[in-house]
């Protein structure tokens, strides 16, 4: 199904500006409302029920749904609260219960502040001074009562964002299946290594290298940097964002896609086993093996005849994994490569990540 025919949903940030406006509307009007148009930055409105309303003689407060559409969401379905209160001469946003607080530089907002993104904060009081004027002035605190439990499933604590969600969105709505958001999320976990004084970085495609590299290499989580399939995009931005030394780390049946440039390592991508026995011909390993890998179904089955055979070919293929990373990055950066099995074991390891290991636990 194509992704324009899905239907569009809103973000953290929508849902939070929607509940502050209608906590707003509330305060000054003294009357319940159940539905509140918004517009988003994308110029697209949305006209969102009202929860939970309540009213007090100084303060108002509400909830509106986070609502994703058809795209994947971890915030999907949790109320998205905001309480008003009276002060004077100001319009104040703060985060309270179950938002995240920011632990580490490298992201858009100050350390100690709330996770709250600098575009919602401008959708936020754009439509609280629309009911009320700054010098009357208002306390707005935004909350989300499942953010804290819901908030472990996210990237937020691998980014320094303690103890809940964050309300995020640049244009107010979620695209369907869009990937935007999770290429993003990983350059912020790259942006905020950097920001925290680290040159040399772990890129890891998934949970099998970043496994390895906290177990059984004891590399700090500030260190590593998952890519997802997007192992090329995340290693122009280590050359472009100051990065001076990487360290990959993963499954043989991604990286050893490599090989043969496909820098975005989707299981579509190549066939492993091909790849690695046209690797034993060149490297000069049997050509009975090579046949023999040739016939394998999966790289994990690849490495098993490879293991009976010569085990220092991988090593040889790991080694042919870096210099087409460095052919990429253009030699900017000292690349080393640790090629792993579906069961967290080194298979295949080059040089160069011997050394950076060695510099890196040395600093541990």
């Amino acid at each position: 199904m194509k992704a324009e025919k899905l239907r569009l949903g809103y973000t953290t940030g929508t849902a939070a500006a929607a509940a502050a406006k209608a906590a707003a509307i509330m305060l000054v009007t003294k009357n319940k409302i159940d539905k509140i148009p918004i517009e988003t930055p994308a110029g697209i409105t949305f006209n969102l029920e009202v929860f939970d309303q309540k009213i007090g003689k100084e303060e108002a407060s509400c909830c509106v749904i986070k609502d994703a559409g058809d795209d994947p969401d971890v915030t999907n379905g949790m109320k998205i609260c905001a309480r008003v209160k009276e002060k004077k001469n100001e319009i104040t946003i703060k985060g309270g219960e179950g938002i995240g607080v920011i632990t580490k530089p490298g992201l858009s907002i100050p350390v100690g502040s709330s996770a709250i993104n600098p575009m919602p904060l401008k959708m936020i009081k754009h439509e609280v001074e629309k009911i009320v004027s700054s010098k009357r002035g208002l306390e707005v605190t935004i909350s989300a009562p499942e953010g804290k439990e819901r908030a472990r499933k996210t990237f937020n604590s691998r980014l320094g964002i303690k103890e809940g969600i964050s309300i995020i969105g640049t244009t107010g709505t979620v695209r369907p299946m869009s990937e935007s958001s999770w290429r993003t999320s990983l350059m912020l976990q790259l942006d905020v290594a950097l920001a925290s004084g680290f040159k040399t970085i772990v890129l890891t495609p998934g949970n099998i290298g970043e496994k390895i590299a906290k177990e059984k290499f004891f590399i700090p989580q500030e260190r590593i940097v998952q890519t997802g399939n997007w192992i090329g995009e995340m290693l122009d931005a280590c050359a472009v964002k100051g990065a001076k030394k990487i360290l990959i780390i993963g499954h043989i049946g991604k990286l050893i896609k490599i090989v043969n440039g496909h820098f975005d390592t989707k299981n579509a991508r190549g066939e492993s086993p091909r790849i690695i026995s046209n690797l034993i011909r060149s490297l000069g390993g049997s050509a009975e093996l090579a046949e023999s890998v040739a016939m394998c179904n999966t790289a994990e089955e690849a490495i098993f005849k490879i293991d009976e055979s010569d085990k220092s070919l991988l090593n040889l293929m790991a080694e042919k994994v870096r210099e087409k990373v460095e052919e990429r990055i253009k030699h900017s950066l000292t690349i080393g490569v640790v090629l792993a099995s579906l069961t967290g074991e080194v298979t295949g390891m080059e040089d160069n990540a011997r050394l950076i290991l060695t510099e890196i636990n040395s600093k541990v």
